[in-house]
């Protein structure tokens, strides 16, 4: 059976950790980040989004989840923060196209905004912090 899991939490709340620990356990599950698709794409993560950079992207993850299911994998795992209810249209609407049957995993909400700010601080390339108090704002909504 086809699944999405779609985990939600602030950045730096262990999402990606999370997703990668479980692909270590499943052979038959991917991983899906924006950030990192805008890597690839772009050269860098989220700059500035435009309107065609934007829908882009939708594309790429979308014909990147779809080609998976094709391709005989049962789970994705998009471990982006997945907290705006446009974001959580865009799910559903994927899981609809692919036949899948979409779960949210959100107990990385709980992680405490000052922790996801500390462990923030000690990444490579940090989210602005600014991005992170502007995206608590859908979690206490």
């Amino acid at each position: 059976m086809r699944h999405i899991l779609a985990l939600q939490g602030l950045p730096a709340s262990g999402k990606t950790t999370f997703a990668k620990a479980l692909l270590e356990l499943n052979d038959k599950a991917i991983r899906v980040n924006n950030d990192d698709i805008c890597l690839m794409m772009f050269g860098a993560a989220w700059k500035k989004p435009t309107k065609e950079s934007t829908a882009l992207l939708r594309k790429a993850r979308h014909a990147i989840v779809k080609s998976a299911f094709e391709s005989g994998y049962e789970l994705v795992i998009i471990d982006n923060t997945n907290l705006t209810e446009n974001a959580k249209g865009d799910l559903l609407t994927l899981a609809l196209e692919c036949g899948a049957e979409l779960e949210y995993e959100s107990s990385f909400l709980s992680v405490p905004i000052e922790e996801c700010l500390r462990r923030n601080s000690e990444r490579e390339n940090p989210v602005p912090e600014k991005v992170i108090h502007t995206m608590a704002q859908f979690i206490t909504e």
